[in-house]
């Protein structure tokens, strides 16, 4: 197959991953049954195989051409073999070395290596910073030495490094990064003020995120263990353990803030949901009472509590059951 014709039908099968992977993306608001979102996975991993196989057997990525790289890189970094991406822009960067936007993407796939690539992708940076750069590349520049001072625990350059890439770009990341700082320093408000403020847009980085916020409490936890005793600071603490997946020790502080402030019916709702999603009801109608309490004007809330009192019915109805059942079989 000669080189246009392969680059076509790749494009078009990297359309098609793209597409599925919407479709993914999309599926847990959408009803797709668990075995036909794995069958849509196997179907855009078969996708980007066969691209990568199309690509070399045209002796991708070792030809002179930037179309053809471009669209090996793509797969490559897609299936997350950063060896091979590392490898084809290396070589490729040996005869261009003035591609100050593909240094950049070096240095980023050096950091997807690991900690012990660091120092190669700082000097992936630095190069590329030497050379002329699109905006977009001079905000993933700045966001991956946000990211590296942040793994260094050099927290003020990390700061820096973050507003960086925000003046090229308005990114999710660098933002989480700017949160995940202010965990660490204890200032858990302007943490949740921060995530509050990108909304949805969370949802993709969504593990990411948890484990962000895990490693900026585990800082907290070591080096700073002080907020400040208001219900305000500890309202936000609490939202952001539970962002972190750390759950009862989300309610434990939710818990606590309830107490200097038992007023704050919009509280006693997170409490209540959370109880409710790990199916506490009996803690989750305490909880919801409480804020019915302070705000009347709640008709979806109780609708909720009439539910959790159908289920506590049922669950009573069933549990009586049983017992005549036990009783009558003693009988027999």
């Amino acid at each position: 197959m000669d080189i246009p014709t392969t680059v076509t039908l790749v494009k078009s099968k990297l359309n098609e991953y793209k597409t599925l992977s919407q479709n993914i993306a999309e599926s847990s608001s959408a009803p797709i049954t668990h075995e036909k979102i794995k069958e849509l996975r196997l179907k855009a991993e078969s996708l980007l195989n066969e691209c990568e196989i199309m690509l070399e057997q045209i002796g991708a990525p070792y030809i002179d051409s930037e179309e053809v790289l471009k669209l090996y890189l793509d797969v490559t970094e897609l299936k997350g073999d950063y060896g091979k991406l590392v490898g084809s822009l290396e070589w490729y960067l040996r005869k261009n070395p003035e591609k100050g936007d593909l240094w950049v993407k070096l240095g980023r796939a050096n950091l997807k290596k690991g900690r012990n690539y660091i120092d190669k992708a700082v000097f992936c940076f630095k190069r590329a910073r030497t050379l002329q750069l699109s905006n977009e590349c001079q905000a993933q520049l700045w966001e991956a030495m946000g990211d590296i001072h942040w793994e260094l625990r050099e927290f003020d350059q990390a700061e820096q490094a973050y507003y960086k890439s925000l003046n090229f770009s308005e990114g999710i990341w660098p933002k989480v990064g700017l949160a995940g700082l202010s965990v660490a320093r204890g200032d858990m408000k302007t943490a949740e003020e921060k995530l509050r403020e990108m909304g949805k847009s969370l949802q993709r980085y969504d593990v990411p995120v948890r484990m962000r916020l895990r490693e900026a409490l585990l800082v907290f936890d070591q080096l700073t263990k002080q907020i400040p005793d208001d219900s305000a600071h500890y309202f936000a603490y609490s939202h952001i353990l539970y962002r972190a997946g750390r759950i009862e020790d989300a309610i434990a502080v939710a818990n606590y803030a309830l107490f200097l402030d038992n007023t704050n019916w919009q509280e006693w709702n997170f409490l209540g949901s959370v109880y409710l999603q790990y199916n506490y009801t009996q803690d989750a109608k305490g909880a919801f009472e409480m804020s019915i309490k302070f705000n009347e004007n709640q008709p979806e809330l109780k609708k909720v509590l009439e539910d959790i009192a159908k289920i506590e019915k049922t669950k009573k109805e069933d549990f009586s059951k049983k017992g005549s059942d036990s009783i009558l079989l003693r009988k027999e």
